[in-house]
């Protein structure tokens, strides 16, 4: 892959368009045609649009065994775990997040700017996590996952959570 695609930002957007090509939950209401016989499918599953895309992002990115959504105070909104996943590191996983959104909002108050996102190693797993403020989201992966690939997935992220943002937004503002 790396020979095909460089070593820059740009292919690392690359690899993720052709990875998670699973359109964000608006983008899937606005397509038609197949997304008819996908609605039909999705009808008898229970689980929110926001869920299923968390779920279809876990099935697209290699390596990724669990996407948390969370607030700044690391209270678990969405989770989507791999099926394989055996982990049973939520709690770690969730204090991480807080801590996360914590630490990037004291780095934004010295002037450095906003940071969006940071990868922590571990032995057992890779742990990135996206800035979508008020929202935190964790990606647990394998150690050996690629975490350019997982960080270039902000934007989407991003995208995909607007509403949710929103709603979280002027929930804190009350």
């Amino acid at each position: 892959i790396n020979a095909e695609y460089g070593r820059s930002s740009n292919s690392l957007r690359a690899m993720s368009d052709i990875l998670v090509d699973a359109p964000a939950p608006d983008a899937a209401a606005a397509s038609s045609g197949a997304a008819d016989a996908a609605d039909a499918a999705a009808a008898s599953d229970s689980r929110t649009d926001l869920e299923l895309y968390l779920h279809s992002v876990l099935e697209r990115v290699p390596g990724l065994r669990a996407v948390y959504v969370c607030d700044r105070d690391g209270v678990t909104l969405l989770k989507a775990l791999a099926a394989n996943d055996k982990s049973d590191s939520d709690d770690e996983d969730v204090s991480l997040a807080a801590a996360f959104a914590v630490s990037a909002d004291q780095v934004s108050k010295v002037h450095l700017r906003r940071v969006k996102s940071l990868a922590t190693f571990f032995s057992q797993k890779l742990v990135v996590h996206i800035n979508v403020l008020p929202l935190v989201v964790a990606l647990v992966a394998e150690p050996d996952s690629n975490a350019g690939l997982l960080m270039a997935l902000a934007g989407d992220f991003t995208n995909a959570l607007e509403s949710l943002r929103d709603s979280v937004e002027q929930l804190e503002e009350k």
